[in-house]
């Protein structure tokens, strides 16, 4: 009578899968540098507001976040919509920026502080009553900062979406 051994080997795309899978878990993880400066002009963009999360409620009109800002922070000193895009827009060093990008699309911006330009948290948060995602810079110091933003439909699970995905850069020059 002979016996049979059945040995079982990983494929190596299962190991190659599991490396990808933890470096991006590790990608995720990093510091939180917001509050601090790195040079230039120090702007306390006091008030810090409150916030709160509420399921499904940016998220659902195309933002990347579900907080809700209670109270609203002042009034920015710059408001950049998309018509705006692939302009230069002038700021001035302290300047509060704000960028207003319609519901409907599902955007994607920048997620940290960018050049000139330190972003505020939450970011991408939904502003029910104007219908835009915003986002919100202050303005460290003088130079030069290009934001890149993307979006792409909103697709439903299970249906047809049309495949597509739109850029829309902004050049901000802090004077």
């Amino acid at each position: 009578m002979h016996t049979i051994q059945i040995s079982r080997q990983r494929s190596p795309w299962c190991t190659i899968a599991l490396v990808v899978v933890l470096a991006v878990m590790l990608a995720a993880c990093g510091t939180n540098n917001s509050g601090t400066s790195t040079g230039g002009t120090s702007v306390d963009p006091s008030p810090k507001p409150t916030y709160k999360t509420v399921k499904g409620y940016g998220t659902s009109f195309g933002c990347p976040s579900d907080v809700v800002v209670n109270p609203l922070p002042p009034a920015p000193n710059v408001v950049i919509s998309i018509k705006q895009g692939y302009t230069v827009i002038i700021a001035h060093t302290g300047d509060v920026i704000e960028i207003h990008l319609p519901f409907g699309l599902l955007w994607r911006g920048p997620s940290t502080s960018q050049g000139t330009l330190q972003l505020q948290t939450p970011f991408g948060y939904a502003l029910k009553n104007k219908h835009v995602c915003v986002w919100r810079f202050v303005a460290r110091s003088t130079g030069t900062t290009k934001l890149i933003f993307t979006a792409r439909a909103i697709c439903k699970p299970n249906q047809f979406c049309p495949l597509f995905v739109l850029e829309v850069p902004f050049t901000i020059e802090v004077r």
